[in-house]
């Protein structure tokens, strides 16, 4: 799963300095986190509060960056209030750290509840303590159906997923086959572990959830029996394409709209291939064109 980090780095005098970054590019930080400060009780002092103009304010101007100066000696519990945009905070019982000021001024590591340290770098070169967000994950809707609007049952496609992280490196295609249970149930427990999979129990219409950052190419593989498949690619993104892009939250939820199957016809005769309603039409009106400059030209030679 995708996932955001906030970067702490313990250093200066009475000082705890603090910095949110993607698990995916590290160099990229986040801004907009709110922390407090809480007694060793884990009980949240909010005049300790990051952004109280009296006491504990961060003094650090760099975006995704917090550094709280003047702590006292002593031992601190930290929880971050407010995720990053598009983030999520995490659960109750992973979202207290501590660290400690000592006597002389130096602070520690920033531990998690399990004792846990992790050492990042930045852009900069400043090695950092992290704490992890989870990044808020996106959906996708589409529908298939005949040419009256009909919904369509029974079509599988392949989706190629290119994350923002490395953008030009893709996964393989994976496989969705439209899921419509006769059983009445609601929800499709093969999709708890994995993105690639319809969870919506109506015929003809596609609903992928729990979706990563980046992009999505589906194609239709195999249409619904009797219809011939549309194999044009429908690209979308999932709030950003590369990690150099803003994140735009209005593309966590995407609507690929619809994708119609026009009525297959029996293969004709020494054709080799698969005919639609369209495809007949179009010969039929060649084949009268055809006819009438024949019958035209031989009208004329006998006038002649």
């Amino acid at each position: 799963m995708a996932e955001g980090r906030r970067q702490y780095q313990a250093g200066g005098w009475n000082a705890c300095n603090v910095a949110g970054v993607s698990m995916e590019d590290h160099r990229v930080r986040f801004p907009d986190a709110s922390y407090c400060i809480a007694d060793n009780n884990q009980t949240v002092d909010t005049t300790r509060c990051t952004g109280n103009a009296e006491t504990y304010t961060d003094s650090d101007t760099t975006e995704g960056a917090i550094n709280v100066k003047g702590l006292p000696a002593g031992t601190y519990t930290l929880v971050e209030t407010v995720a990053p945009v598009l983030h999520e905070l995490p659960d109750a019982a992973d979202a207290w750290y501590t660290f400690t000021i000592s006597e002389d001024g130096v602070a520690s590591d920033i531990a998690d509840a399990k004792g846990g340290t992790t050492m990042l770098t930045d852009a900069s070169g400043t090695s950092m303590n992290t704490i992890g967000d989870t990044r808020a994950t996106g959906s996708a809707t589409w529908k298939k159906t005949d040419i009256a609007g009909n919904a369509l049952g029974g079509s599988t496609w392949k989706v190629t997923f290119c994350p923002d992280s490395s953008p030009n490196s893709c996964d393989e295609p994976v496989t969705i086959t439209d899921w419509a249970p006769t059983d009445g149930s609601a929800t499709h427990t093969e999709c708890s572990a994995t993105w690639a999979c319809d969870t919506d129990s109506a015929a003809g219409s596609f609903k992928l959830t729990s979706l990563p950052w980046g992009t999505y190419t589906p194609v239709e593989q195999k249409a619904p029996n009797g219809y011939v498949a549309d194999t044009t690619p429908r690209t979308f993104t999932i709030v950003r394409s590369k990690a150099a892009d803003p994140i735009d939250a209005t593309q966590l939820a995407k609507d690929v709209g619809s994708t119609e199957n026009e009525i297959s016809i029996t293969s004709l005769p020494m054709t080799g291939g698969e005919w639609t309603p369209r495809n007949v039409a179009l010969i039929g009106i060649s084949a009268l064109v055809l006819a009438a400059v024949s019958y035209g030209i031989v009208k004329r030679r006998r006038r002649g």
